[in-house]
């Protein structure tokens, strides 16, 4: 019981975050306030870019954070 609770969590915690992410990426996307102004020819869409990459690389972490890939792994002893 309490195993599956704590997996309940976790993966509310993952859709909390998610949503999160997307929400600020999109905003700033849309947002007509820009670090960078976009009437910049190309260097304007360079920090929309790079907040959209930065998100997608949030998404990614988030979710596959908490997977195991090979637990018996031991890289000390390169």
């Amino acid at each position: 019981m309490a195993e599956e609770n704590r997996m309940d969590k976790s993966k509310l915690r993952k859709i909390i975050v998610t949503i999160l992410i997307v929400a600020v990426v999109l905003g700033y996307d849309i947002s007509p306030l820009d670090i960078i102004p976009d009437v910049m020819a190309g260097v304007g869409q360079l920090d929309d870019l790079l907040i959209t990459g930065a998100g997608i690389i949030g998404l990614v972490t988030n979710w596959l954070t908490g997977k195991k890939s090979n637990d018996n792994a031991d890289f000390r002893e390169i």
